[in-house]
């Protein structure tokens, strides 16, 4: 599905609109589909909105909705599939993008079914190797940073969070999303304006001309401002 521009989910009416009509095509007149069935129909987007809105239970009371996940039965969880989409949809709007959660963290916001869930299905360590998550406790090598262009990809991959705004995240973006690793790593190459010129995004500061998308190219080396020698 095409990526949504900037400021799209800002409009909960928006939100009500798309949410509804995926309810039509596949989940169940009157109920609100579970953040699993979200990701796992490739609608990742709409999970990351209703975050943004207040949540599950927010959208719901809205919509005049029942929640999908009141009652799950003990073979609701049987399936890794089902685990694998409540774990993603937990990360994205909780979480740290490519970490597996910690027990503790499961239990502290309220998913102690799913830290359950996880434990039966092998524990932690099986499921973070299943879906290519590292440990939250592991320790990124000294010299991760070093290279500009690992950089590139961590930033390409929190810009194409569920709710991001298609641009270069500014410092203190970045450290309300916990991303303290990015922050520095950003520093380390010259600052948000240097990586934002290196990506071809604009900032938030920058008020004129159309918002490229990241990794479309525009703004690159011909947009950049020519500074005197």
């Amino acid at each position: 599905m095409p990526a949504k521009p900037p400021g799209y989910w800002d409009d909960l009416a928006v939100l009500e609109q798309e949410l509804l009509a995926f309810i039509a095509e596949h989940g169940t007149v009157g109920v609100m589909p579970t953040h699993a069935m979200l990701w796992s129909a490739g609608r990742g987007d709409l999970s990351g909105a209703m975050h943004r809105h207040g949540g599950v239970m927010a959208v719901a009371e809205r919509l005049g909705l029942a929640r999908g996940d009141r009652c799950k039965s003990p073979r609701y969880w049987k399936d890794p599939a089902v685990i694998d989409g409540e774990l993603r949809a937990f990360i994205a709007t909780h979480g740290e993008p490519g970490v597996m959660p910690k027990k503790q963290a499961l239990e502290a916001a309220g998913r102690g079914d799913l830290a359950n869930a996880i434990s039966r299905a092998g524990g932690q360590h099986a499921t973070a190797q299943r879906l290519g998550l590292r440990p939250a406790d592991t320790r990124r090598a000294p010299n991760h940073w070093a290279d500009v262009a690992e950089l590139e990809r961590e930033l390409q991959a929190f810009v194409a969070e569920p709710g991001r705004p298609q641009r270069m995240p500014s410092l203190r973006e970045l450290i309300a999303a916990r991303r303290f690793d990015l922050h520095y790593a950003v520093q380390r190459h010259g600052g948000v304006r240097a990586m934002a010129e290196r990506l071809g995004w604009p900032t938030a500061s920058d008020r004129t001309g159309p918002t490229p998308e990241p990794g479309s190219g525009v703004g690159g080396a011909s947009g950049q401002t020519t500074r005197a020698g």
